[in-house]
C-alpha cells in the first residue's frame, strides 16, 4: 500500500537538500580558494598567516616542495622584522629563501620547528642552510604565559604535539581521532589565510609590482598614510596629501601588497623612548623578566637544546649559521650582574665551531621601532650585513669541497 508524503516529512527533505547544497558549495568554494591561495604564495608572494606566522608549518605547500639549495630562516619576530628575506641572495637562481620564524619564538620553539619540518616533509625538504637569529630573551625561553607554537601543534597539527617530560620537550605522534580533529581545526583557519592571497591578487590588478622592495621604497609614505588607517585624526591631512600625491591605485596597491607581506611593524611610527622605557620597566613585560634572567642556573638546559640543535644539523647535513641580533640600547643597560655577558659565553661554547656573527651593538636607538624590532632602514643595514656574513660562508665551504 502506497502512502503519501506529509507535509513535515517534504519539509525535512527540502532543509536536507538545502544544506547539502550550501555545505557542498561551502566545501568545494574553499577547495578552491585553498588552490588560488596556493597559486598566490608561490607567484604572487603572498605570505599566508601574517599574524599567525606559526601555523605555516602545517601549510605542506610552503615546505614540501623546499629544496637542499634553499635557505631557511628561522627564529623570533625579531627575526622576522629584522631580516629582509626578500634582500638576501638565494643558493641559486632556482633556489628560495623561506621564512619559517615565529613570534614569541624561543630555543625550544625553534628545535622543535625543524624537527617537525624533518619528520613530517621528510628530510630530503630540509632546506641545506638555515640562517637562526638568537636574542637573549628567546635562547631564556620567556614569553608571554605560554608558546604560541606549541599551542598551534597540539590544535591543529594532523601529526604530532608537544609532549614534555623530565623538562624535555619533544614531538609525540598523535593517535588518528587526535589528527583527525586537528586537521578538522585547522580548516577553519583558512579564511586568514585568504586575505593574505586576496590582498596581494588585488595589488597586483591595481598596478602593484608583487615587489616587497616596491613597498620598502615607499615606506616615508607608507608611515605617512598610516594615520589614517590607524584613525590618528592628527594626521590624516598628511595621510591625504600623500594619496593625492601617488594617487590611489598606487596608495591602494602598496597597502594591499603590505598584508601579504610578512613585516608588520616598518610602515609604523616608532615607538617613543619613555613607551619603550615603561613596557620594559613593567614587571610582567618578558623583557622586564629577560633582563633579570639568571643563564648560569639555566646553563645546563640551554647546553641541552642547542646541543639538539646541532645533532639535527649533522644527522640532515645542514650548514647552521647564528646570529645574534642587535638590541635596542634602551634596554642593554639594564641586564642586571652581568647577565649578558653570562649570556654571550653560555652561547658561545653552545655553537663552538658554528658560524657565529654577534651584532648586539649594531644599531643606534632611532633604528628601533621598539626594544628588538628595527625600522626599516635599521632592518635594511641588518640584512646587508647578513647577506655578506652568508656569502662569505658559502664562498669558505665552496672553497673547502
Amino acid at each position: 500500500m502506497l502512502t503519501s508524503s506529509t507535509p513535515d516529512s517534504k519539509k525535512r527533505r527540502l532543509v536536507l537538500i538545502a544544506l547539502t547544497i550550501t555545505m557542498s558549495c561551502y566545501v568545494f568554494l574553499n577547495l578552491g580558494l585553498i588552490g588560488l591561495s596556493q597559486w598566490a604564495e608561490k607567484n604572487r608572494g603572498s605570505y599566508p598567516y601574517r599574524s599567525e606566522e606559526w601555523l605555516r608549518y602545517q601549510l605542506s605547500s610552503y615546505f614540501a616542495d623546499a629544496g637542499r639549495d634553499d635557505i631557511l630562516v628561522v627564529g623570533a619576530s625579531a627575526v622576522r622584522e629584522n631580516f629582509l628575506t626578500h634582500l638576501i641572495d638565494p643558493t641559486t637562481p632556482e633556489s628560495k629563501v623561506l621564512l619559517g620564524t615565529m613570534s614569541q619564538g624561543t630555543l625550544e620553539d625553534t628545535v622543535l620547528g625543524l624537527e617537525y619540518l624533518e619528520r613530517v616533509y621528510g628530510a630530503e625538504h630540509v632546506p641545506g642552510t638555515i640562517v637562526f637569529g638568537i636574542t637573549a630573551r628567546s635562547v631564556a625561553g620567556i614569553n608571554n604565559g605560554f608558546s604560541p607554537f606549541q599551542f598551534s601543534l597540539d590544535e591543529y597539527s594532523p601529526y604530532f604535539r608537544p609532549s614534555t617530560e623530565n623538562g624535555e620537550t619533544k614531538l609525540k605522534e598523535k593517535t588518528l581521532l587526535e589528527g583527525l580533529r586537528g586537521r578538522w581545526r585547522f580548516w577553519f583557519k583558512q579564511p586568514q589565510r585568504y586575505k593574505a592571497t586576496l590582498c596581494s591578487t588585488l595589488s597586483y590588478m591595481l598596478g602593484g609590482k608583487n615587489d616587497p622592495q616596491d613597498v620598502f621604497s615607499h615606506m616615508q609614505y607608507m608611515q605617512a598614510m598610516w594615520g589614517l588607517v590607524d584613525l590618528q585624526p592628527e594626521r590624516v591631512p598628511e595621510s591625504i596629501r600623500v594619496i593625492r600625491k601617488l594617487g590611489f591605485s598606487k596608495s591602494a596597491a602598496l597597502w594591499m601588497q603590505l598584508y601579504a607581506m610578512p613585516y608588520k611593524y616598518h610602515h609604523r611610527q616608532p615607538r617613543t623612548a619613555e613607551k619603550i622605557e615603561s613596557w620594559m620597566s613593567h614587571p610582567q613585560d618578558f623583557w622586564f623578566q629577560t633582563h633579570r634572567w639568571n643563564f648560569d642556573d639555566n646553563e645546563e638546559h640551554v647546553n641541552q637544546l642547542f646541543q639538539r640543535l646541532l645533532e639535527f644539523t649533522r644527522r640532515n647535513n645542514v650548514k647552521l649559521l647564528v646570529i645574534n641580533l642587535p638590541e635596542n640600547p634602551l634596554g642593554v643597560g639594564r641586564y642586571q650582574d652581568g647577565n649578558y655577558t653570562r649570556y654571550m659565553q653560555i652561547v658561545r661554547r653552545a655553537v663552538e665551531g658554528t658560524p657565529f656573527l654577534d651584532l648586539h651593538g649594531m644599531l643606534t636607538q632611532d633604528q628601533f621601532h621598539d626594544g628588538i624590532h628595527a625600522t626599516a632602514a635599521g632592518a635594511t643595514e641588518i640584512t646587508e650585513r647578513v647577506n655578506r656574513f652568508i656569502l662569505q660562508e658559502r664562498r669558505e665551504t665552496s672553497g673547502k669541497n
